[in-house]
């Protein structure tokens, strides 16, 4: 017995290697936060839309406006449609006149294995467009937008450290 020590050894160093590099893989990895969700997601600006959809669900929970902003000179017209595979589910919150544009804002939640706000469509209609701005919250507040005011320092104020923004110029992909 005393010259097959390896042979008892080695397969136990084996099973503990493969034991601890299932827990690291599996359990050791952190989930995606809200915080990260921006690296997440797809968004595709085009001549008169701007669409989006998360690559995953944040494990610190989906609650909360999102608000997609036309930074513009001109007036438009705004609509939005929350999809889930395919499907329309639900309609925008409010439209608002802001500072820098027109913003259109939904809330995020989930409720019986449906995310409303994961993925939809903002449309507008006019001229003038520069850019589109994208903001995810995750406080579970009701929220309006006043006419005038802007949405970076309204966030700033009520969300401050719960919100983060994408900008794209008009026409990028």
């Amino acid at each position: 017995m005393r010259g097959n020590w390896l042979v008892v050894l080695l397969p136990l160093a084996v099973m503990a290697g493969l034991f601890a590099a299932g827990y690291f893989t599996l359990g050791g990895g952190d989930g995606m936060t809200n915080a990260q969700l921006q690296d997440n997601m797809q968004i595709d600006v085009a001549d008169s839309s701007v669409s989006w959809q998360w690559g995953a669900f944040p494990e610190d929970g989906v609650a909360g406006p999102d608000i997609v902003e036309f930074v513009t000179s001109d007036e438009v017209d705004v609509s939005a449609e929350l999809t889930q595979a395919g499907e329309v589910i639900a309609s925008e919150d409010g439209v608002v006149e802001t500072e820098d544009g027109t913003a259109v804002w939904f809330q995020t939640f989930e409720e019986e294995g449906r995310t409303t706000g994961a993925s939809g469509t903002a449309f507008f209609e006019g001229s003038g467009v520069e850019s589109v701005r994208y903001y995810h919250t995750w406080a579970n507040i009701d929220m309006e937008l006043m006419e005038s005011s802007s949405v970076e320092q309204v966030l700033s104020d009520r969300l401050p450290g719960q919100y983060w923004m994408v900008e794209m110029p008009l026409g990028e992909q």
